[in-house]
C-alpha cells in the first residue's frame, strides 16, 4: 500500500508538553488536597495534528491502518523570505540555497507521525525508514508519502543486500564481543590487585635502594658573645 497527501500552510514542529499547577477543591474526604502538575499539549500542536489526521484519513479512503513495517518520506517546503532578491529566490528554488532554520525537520516529522497513529498505521514504531527532505518552495507545506513494506527483498537493489544503505554496509554484521560474567571479572580484578600488593610488599622488604643516607647533625647556634 502507498498513500500520499499534502499538508498545506506553514510548517509546525512538535512542541514540548507544558504544565500548570492545579489546586483541587477541598472535599469532605480530602479537606486539604495537595496541588499537582497537569501536563498538556500546546493548542497550536493540537490543531496542526488534527489537520494532518483529517488529511491522512482522507488519503486512506476508509482503509484500515497499515500493519507491519512502513517507509516514510517527507518533503518539507519552507517559504522564501519576501525580502530576498530575485536572484536569491531563483537560487533557493533551484536547490542552490537550502533551509537551515526552524522549525527543524525532526520536530516536524514527529508531529506528522503522531497524527497518523491509528489512521495510517497502528503506531509510529512501524516506521523503519524515514527520509526527510528540506527545501525552499513557492508554496509552503509538507508532502507525506507512506509505503508498506511486506518484503525487503525487492529493495535489495536500492538499499543493498542487508536492506540498509551502502554507507552503513557491514554495520549489521559486527563480530560479537565475548561477554565475561560479572563474577569472573571481579575475581580476575581481585587477583590482579593482590598480585600488585604482594609485589610492592616484596620490593619494600628487599629494600633494593639500601638504607637511607643519614643526614649530618645540625650545627649548634653560637652565642652572641662567642668568638669564631
Amino acid at each position: 500500500m502507498r498513500i500520499k497527501f499534502t499538508v498545506p500552510g506553514d510548517l509546525m514542529g512538535k512542541e514540548r508538553p507544558r504544565g500548570r499547577i492545579v489546586q483541587p477543591k477541598p472535599t469532605e474526604e480530602e479537606p486539604e488536597p495537595e496541588p499537582f502538575v497537569h501536563l498538556y499539549t500546546p493548542s497550536k500542536t493540537v490543531q496542526y495534528e488534527s489537520t494532518v489526521r483529517v488529511l491522512a484519513a482522507t488519503a486512506m479512503a476508509g482503509r484500515p491502518p497499515i500493519e507491519g513495517p512502513v517507509i516514510m518520506s517527507v518533503l518539507l517546503r519552507y517559504p522564501i523570505a519576501a525580502s530576498w532578491s530575485g536572484a536569491q529566490k531563483r537560487r533557493a528554488l533551484a536547490g542552490q540555497v537550502l533551509p537551515t532554520r526552524k522549525p527543524d525537520g525532526s520536530n516536524c516529522v514527529k508531529a506528522i507521525e503522531d497524527a497518523m497513529n491509528e489512521v495510517v498505521f497502528k503506531d509510529d514504531v512501524q516506521v523503519i525508514d524515514c527520509h526527510v527532505y528540506r527545501r525552499y518552495a513557492e508554496v509552503p507545506g509538507a508532502v507525506v508519502i507512506v509505503e508498506s513494506v511486506a518484503n525487503l527483498d525487492p529493495m535489495a537493489e536500492l538499499l543493498g543486500a542487508q536492506g540498509t544503505p551502502d554507507l552503513f554496509a557491514g554495520e549489521l554484521a559486527v563480530t560479537p564481543v565475548p561477554v565475561v560474567s560479572t563474577v569472573e571479572s571481579v575475581t580476575a580484578d581481585v587477583k590482579r590487585a593482590v598480585g600488585v600488593a604482594r609485589a610492592l610488599q616484596a620490593a619494600l622488604d628487599d629494600d633494593p635502594f639500601g638504607p637511607a643516607t643519614p643526614r649530618p647533625p645540625k650545627a649548634k647556634p653560637r652565642s652572641k658573645g662567642a668568638r669564631p
